[in-house]
Order: C-alpha cells, then structure tokens, then sequence
C-alpha cells in the first residue's frame, strides 16, 4: 500500500496533521510525514492554500523566508520584487 511504501499511517488520513491529507501530500509532492516539508516555518496546508511552494523555503528566490514574507513583513513571498524597509 501506499502507506507502507511511505511510512505514513493507514488509519489517519493525515499523518503529519498539517491539514493536508496524504493524498493531497502526494499529489502536491510534500511529505505527509512532516508539517512543514521545507522548513521555513509555514507548514504544508498553509502554503498550499496561499500558494507558496512546499519544497522551498524562498519560493520567490528573494533570499527572504517564505513564511517571515508572510507573516511578518506581509511582503508578497511569490514575487522577487524588493522590498522597502523602514
């Protein structure tokens, strides 16, 4: 089965209990052994919906953390366009 192949569990339709479940991981190429497939933060439902990536942590290539251009700086994570800090 699935579940055996990638160490998820069969009963729990979300193994990694991100919101997503692991179908939806393994459609989206994320881990659904693991919230937050690339670390920066965000987990794996969140990015998804808000159309981040899940296997990078800078989906733009910006040098800046998808989830600190979110959450924190409410900078637009999809575009390289700079940003002006004060």
């Amino acid at each position: 089965s699935l579940e055996q192949r990638f160490g998820t569990d069969a009963l729990d339709a979300d193994s990694d209990d991100d919101g997503l479940t692991d179908g939806r991981e393994w459609a989206y190429g994320s881990n659904a052994r693991n919230r937050d497939t690339d670390g920066d933060g965000w987990e794996d439902a969140g990015e998804v919906a808000a159309g981040s990536g899940v296997w990078s942590a800078d989906s733009d290539g910006d040098g800046i953390n998808d989830r600190v251009e979110r959450f924190e700086l409410g900078s637009d994570f999809t575009s390289r366009t700079p940003i002006a800090m004060a």
